[in-house]
């Protein structure tokens, strides 16, 4: 692995996939979305990112974090999958609990 660098291959970020199925990145201008789906032109799934111009918005995350905040330079945003809302709350509330 190079210097500087993290993950391989993209495999860390497809685990995003256990409970997101189209997981988006918001970085430096570009806004994407991944999907579990496989595209229709190409019958890929997973690593086809996909330009997006509807929600969530850039505005829709600036509500989230108020305005007086500035945003990070990257935000992914993970809509959960519906029998993962649960089970992503209990974590959560776990790992603040030790904090």
């Amino acid at each position: 692995m190079r210097h500087g660098c993290i993950g391989e291959k993209g495999i860390g970020f497809k685990s995003v996939f256990l409970i997101s199925a189209q997981p988006y990145i918001f970085s430096n201008g570009y806004q994407i979305r991944f999907n579990e789906a496989p595209c229709p032109q190409c019958s890929l799934g997973y690593i086809v990112p996909e330009w997006i111009d509807e929600n969530p918005t850039l505005d829709d995350i600036s509500k989230v974090y108020g305005s007086c905040s500035v945003l990070p330079t990257t935000i992914i945003v993970l809509p959960l999958k519906t029998d993962k809302v649960k089970p992503v709350k209990q974590q959560l509330s776990s790992v603040s609990k030790r904090f």
